[in-house]
């Protein structure tokens, strides 16, 4: 299946571009759909050291395919009444089977193999189609590292018994990627959750196992990542439970660049980089306070800065967090929720509504008064 974009069906009105259905003998049908899927992979040429014509090659080596069909085929729960399907986006290539994986997702790659269907392996064994050894996925790695390629992810579902194979048809921090990540500069993001939050822009998810894949990271590491992309930067939102979480992007880090001037949110929402990524336009007074670290308890040094942040323009918990270099739990704890119950010095944006998906915090009069016993002069 052709899909438009890299999405899944993102215009209802035109669902594929095109679909084949490949129905004949598992020894016919691995090679034709090899070929099938190499035929609409773009093309780069190489010219080799000492030859005067270049060669033609696939985006992903051939022998990737290959074995990424054969494993399809051959591990695929035949007792389900659904066919392997292979979906091309834009951006990537998906191979959906049924048949969950029997060997754990952390083991795939390891020596040995456990066979659902060992009498079709044995054939395909036999013709040289496939080995018995575990070593088809290690193959794969190495060969997509070696081209420059993101590892493929694998995405087994017990529960469900379907198993997805993804396989991404570019550098996993290319130049686009690299762009759209400059959006988040402000929170000086490690190596390994940049790489999560592209996958999931990327493919619509991602899950412990993915991110495993794509940074080398073990399971605990890899959920703390997890975590704090969605606990501290509220970049991901959480989805399904025990071994079938998995995270979406926000729509706050869907926003392009953080500015989302033709979505349906409030001016706040409109452009949220401006006290962040760029602290130009803030006075010179404040950017020298923000520039001195301050202990966490302190709120002698902090208070004010918090205030006169929200005395220029409202702001939501995480951009406050995200500015002062704190957790959004540690800082509403120790200092906003004192700030605007005990102290009065802020407010709720949406005070109607407590819970409000853009509630932020802004000044009050008794703010704006505080600060200038503190020799803060606000411009009006």
């Amino acid at each position: 299946m052709r899909i438009a974009g890299n999405q899944w069906v993102e215009d209802p009105k035109k669902r594929f571009q095109t679909t084949l259905d490949l129905r004949e003998s598992l020894l016919r049908l691995i090679p034709r759909l090899e070929a099938t899927i190499l035929d609409d992979l773009p093309r780069h040429f190489r010219l080799e050291e000492g030859r005067t014509q270049r060669t033609d090659h696939p985006l992903l080596p051939q022998q990737v395919i290959r074995e990424a069909v054969v494993n399809a085929v051959m591990h695929r729960d035949y007792r389900v009444n659904q066919p392997i399907l292979v979906v091309r986006y834009s951006n990537r290539i998906e191979i959906h089977n049924a048949g969950y994986s029997l060997k754990p997702e952390a083991s795939l790659g390891d020596v040995g193999s456990i066979l659902r269907n060992p009498v079709l392996a044995g054939v395909l064994y036999d013709i040289n189609f496939a080995e018995t050894k575990g070593s088809g996925i290690r193959t794969m790695r190495g060969l997509l590292e070696k081209a420059g390629l993101t590892a493929p992810v694998f995405l087994s579902k017990v529960l469900y018994n379907q198993f997805l194979a993804t396989y991404l048809l570019h550098q996993l921090l290319g130049e686009e990627q690299l762009g759209w990540l400059k959006q988040f500069g402000h929170l000086q993001l490690s190596n390994d959750e940049a790489k999560a939050l592209i996958l999931a822009w990327e493919t619509g998810a991602i899950d412990n196992a993915g991110l495993r894949a794509i940074t080398g990271l073990d399971t605990l590491a890899a959920s703390q990542v997890l975590s704090r992309l969605h606990h501290q930067y509220h970049l991901l939102v959480k989805g399904g439970a025990g071994p079938a979480t998995y995270y979406r992007l926000s729509e706050l880090s869907e926003l392009p660049a953080f500015a989302a001037n033709d979505a349906n949110t409030s001016d706040l929402n409109a452009n949220t980089s401006d006290l962040n990524a760029n602290t130009s336009d803030l006075p010179l007074a404040l950017r020298q306070r923000l520039a001195q670290p301050t202990p966490k308890a302190r709120k002698e040094s902090l208070w004010p800065v918090i205030t006169w942040l929200c005395a220029i323009k409202p702001l939501k918990a995480e951009q406050l967090a995200s500015q002062l270099g704190r957790t959004v739990t540690a800082l509403k704890t120790a200092h906003l929720n004192k700030l605007r119950e005990q102290e009065g010095l802020l407010d709720y944006l949406h005070t109607e509504v407590v819970n409000h998906p853009e509630q932020a915090y802004q000044i009050t009069e008794k703010g704006r008064q505080w600060l200038a016993q503190q020799g803060i002069e606000l411009d009006n």
